[in-house]
């Protein structure tokens, strides 16, 4: 079994100050050919310490290993979704810090599958992921077309209101041609699952002069 000495930091936003969060610990990895890349990268997924933005996890290879050197390999959290969406929120006015994370959620949801965007172990943007996010928003605010999750649904709104309007159109006309018919008022009432006085208000509303 490889033996790794690690351990996690967490950051200030422009990455100039790191504070372990726990001493450094020796671990042993599953695997004798696991390499400190592959074994940075597993902790950061495994790990509780940290979560959000502006940390990383450090390895060294062997045994109490002295962390003042450099590393062997590290696995760094990028910008999560929560820490843009704030910057989004005071960049383009938005009330509150929700509403800017639809926005930004939107956008995110694009490009998980691409690593060069999103890290998947950490679940944050990458530099390049933040860029990409910050600008596609920018240049949606700039037309009026922002795609929201609430954006998304007031578009179904309009959708099935204007369904709703074309089936009560044809329901009238049915039924003021039943209305012309021997057809009990009831029966008509009750298939349409309207009143008898309903039914009287829709065939007046057609004859009425406009």
């Amino acid at each position: 079994m490889a033996t790794f000495t690690v351990q996690i930091e967490a950051g200030n936003a422009d990455g100039s100050i790191w504070q372990a969060l726990h001493p450094a610990e020796t671990v042993e990895s599953d695997e004798d050919d696991t390499t400190a890349a592959q074994f940075a990268a597993a902790v950061a997924a495994d790990q509780n310490l940290a979560e959000g933005s502006n940390w990383r996890v450090r390895v060294w290879t062997g045994p109490d290993a002295d962390t003042g050197t450099e590393p062997a390999a590290e696995h760094a959290a990028g910008t999560s979704i929560d820490d843009l969406a704030a910057v989004i929120r005071d960049l383009h006015g938005i009330g509150t810090l929700d509403a800017a994370r639809d926005v930004v959620t939107v956008h995110v949801d694009q490009i998980r599958d691409d690593a060069d965007l999103w890290d998947d172990i950490t679940l944050t943007l990458t530099p390049a992921g933040v860029e990409l996010v910050t600008t596609a928003i920018e240049k949606s605010y700039s037309i009026g077309a922002v795609a929201t999750r609430t954006a998304q649904l007031l578009v179904q709104l309009e959708e099935t209101a204007a369904q709703i309007g074309a089936l009560a159109e044809r329901r009238d006309t049915l039924i003021r041609a039943l209305m012309k018919t021997e057809l009990r008022r009831d029966d008509i009432a009750s298939a349409a699952r309207l009143t008898p006085a309903r039914l009287y208000q829709i065939r007046n509303a057609a004859e009425s002069p406009q």
